[in-house]
């Protein structure tokens, strides 16, 4: 569902105005400074209808995007650590990873061990995608990454339990679960991702500085994007930082296979989609 959609119902109108188009973006969740750059380069091309109009924004808007684009490259054995607050889609997120890389040999380790639905959603994925699974009752976090990197694997995945970036308790155990998984494997973790949950606008920004000011994050998975435009934040985060943590992959849907990496044309089309 795009800027325009859920406006115009499908239905193009003709032409729409700048000031109109401003609003609409702010409306998705770019920010007021973005939106005035972005119309003030489409008012220099001046478009002479809609459909003219939306391809500026969509050149604009992926050239935005563009810098979140990143090539993933892993190492033959390596170590990817996930966070996220609690309902970004974390669990559902390593399961459709853990499918994406099913000719790999890939551990996960359930290191929140706080929620044991969370172990037991593992579990299950873990069983369907044909990945180990390690685990603990009770225990410390950093105890199961510790046992987690020990074992055999092509990519291990390490699951951290959902926290509030303003929970500076829970958000300390993050770099003490890095420094353990270091007593085995120095220069993991190879790959720090934070999963944000798209319906939240703005506030994904919010928690990408939380957890970037606690762990040394590489990228970014952003869910729940088939369902809302919301995804004008990502464009207010890209113009906004000289050096803007990529987006690795964006998961739409349920199935384990709604999982894709990041494409910044394709975004930018989705975003422009009427």
């Amino acid at each position: 569902m795009g800027f325009f959609s859920k406006i115009f119902g499908g239905n193009k109108p003709s032409a729409i105005s700048i000031e109109q188009l401003e609003e609409i973006l702010i409306t998705n969740d770019v920010s007021p400074t973005a939106a005035e750059k972005i119309v003030s380069k489409i008012r220099s091309k001046n478009p002479k209808d809609f459909d003219s109009l939306v391809t500026a924004l969509n050149d604009e808007l992926t050239e935005i995007l563009k810098p979140l684009e990143r090539k993933l490259e892993l190492p033959a054995r390596s170590v990817i650590m996930i966070a996220g607050v609690n309902g970004a889609g974390k669990t559902t997120t390593i399961g459709k990873l853990a499918n994406l890389w099913s000719g790999k040999k890939i551990e996960i380790g359930a290191c929140d061990t706080f929620r044991a639905a969370a172990t037991e959603q593992l579990s299950a994925f873990a069983d369907k995608t044909g990945a180990g699974f390690t685990c603990g009752s009770n225990c410390d976090p950093a105890s199961v990454a510790f046992q987690t990197v020990q074992k055999d694997f092509d990519i291990g995945i390490i699951d951290t339990a959902g926290r509030l970036g303003t929970r500076q308790d829970l958000m300390d155990e993050l770099p003490k679960i890095i420094r353990v998984i270091k007593k085995v494997m120095p220069e993991a973790p190879d790959e720090v991702w934070l999963v944000l949950d798209g319906t939240t606008g703005q506030n994904m920004i919010n928690q990408i500085k939380s957890f970037g000011d606690k762990i040394p994050l590489t990228g970014l998975i952003v869910t729940k994007l088939d369902g809302t435009a919301r995804g004008g934040a990502l464009v207010s985060y890209a113009a906004g930082e000289k050096s803007p943590i990529p987006v690795i992959f964006t998961a739409n849907g349920e199935s384990l296979n709604d999982i894709k990496s990041f494409d910044s044309s394709e975004f930018a089309r989705g975003l422009t989609a009427v």
